[in-house]
């Protein structure tokens, strides 16, 4: 029997989720045939789960402070022992990797944008990195050109970084693993649980959004002209502290007060430069996968704030609708 999870709505923009609920997906995936081959797999069974309130509970605001994204402002902060960095040659690039916790299962975690393995450990999201820590194996990498990974030239397609989360799993011996992305880092999870489904255990989708640029048939997506007004206002990243704090702010995450939007500028700037961005924002422009969706047979949970101002709910039942057994609520 194969469990498939379909939309979860949540209350706000970056909206707390419940974190026992991801837990859930990825046991429930393992247990019912997640981690079987998909020929093994029986018609799929649809497990809606309700919406969230926008306030957690006391468990979860001592467990995380947000999931990909998802801030809580009164989560607690917790001491981090930043854990060793790796590095695995995906081509002729070197790509820095970690791995946190020891679970059951292995989790492939797919951020969007700039990251940085080790810097990651000083801001506030670290926390939710130790949630994630504590039900699996973290399986966590710098794309390739930011980070503590090598700089590239040119754009790096999608296919190019799933070669890169190949090689990582192939590092750490993982033969199967469930993906966690989002934003951009859900498109790319996608199209590896399309591609790769013998190497897809589960799949969770935040924030996602199937294509980038505007299209007859894609009435959410970004003219070419706000496509480059927003990658102009990411470059201010690396302006004066001002223009920074109004790109981080921009890009959608909720601080608790200055210093914690600026312990946020410090960490995209530690995680790439002018060029790294403008590679980044080529390569997602041409984000298309909507043609892969009905590809997906394996478990599957998509996740969106009901007041995301970034991508529209409407995208999200889009993407649930277009993979197979999935469900909007």
């Amino acid at each position: 029997m194969e469990l498939r999870l379909g939309l979860v709505r949540l209350g706000a923009q970056r909206g707390t989720l419940g974190w026992a609920s991801v837990r859930e997906c990825l046991s429930k995936a393992r247990r019912l045939g997640g981690v079987r081959s998909p020929e093994a797999a029986a018609p799929s069974t649809v497990l809606a789960l309700p919406a969230f309130s926008d306030e957690p509970s006391a468990t979860f605001r001592r467990a995380l402070h947000a999931l990909a994204h998802a801030w809580c402002e009164d989560a607690h902060s917790l001491a981090v022992d930043v854990p060793e960095t790796h590095y695995v040659r995906s081509g002729d690039v070197s790509i820095a990797y970690q791995v946190t916790g020891e679970g059951p299962f292995d989790v492939v975690f797919i951020p969007p944008f700039l990251t940085h393995a080790e810097v990651i450990w000083n801001t506030s999201f670290a926390p939710s990195l130790q949630g994630l820590s504590s039900f699996c194996r973290l399986i966590r990498f710098d794309k390739r050109g930011t980070g503590m990974s090598d700089r590239v030239t040119g754009a790096p397609t999608l296919e190019t970084r799933m070669d890169d989360a190949r090689a990582v799993m192939d590092a750490v011996g993982s033969s199967r693993a469930a993906f966690f992305g989002s934003s951009e880092g859900a498109a790319m999870s996608a199209l590896f649980a399309a591609t790769y489904p013998e190497r897809t255990a589960a799949l969770v989708l935040r924030s996602a959004y199937p294509r980038t640029l505007w299209a007859p048939d894609y009435p959410w997506g970004r003219s070419e002209e706000e496509y480059r007004r927003e990658m102009e206002r990411d470059l201010r990243l690396f302006g004066s502290r001002e223009e920074a704090l109004e790109a981080v702010r921009f890009r959608g995450l909720q601080f608790a007060d200055d210093d914690e939007a600026q312990q946020w500028v410090n960490y995209f700037r530690w995680s790439g430069s002018p060029g790294a961005v403008e590679a980044l924002a080529l390569m997602n422009r041409e984000i298309d996968v909507r043609h892969v969706l009905p590809a997906i047979r394996v478990p599957t949970l998509v996740l969106h704030g009901s007041k995301d101002a970034i991508v529209p709910l409407d995208v999200a039942r889009l993407v649930a609708a277009r993979i197979p057994g999935g469900e909007a609520r």
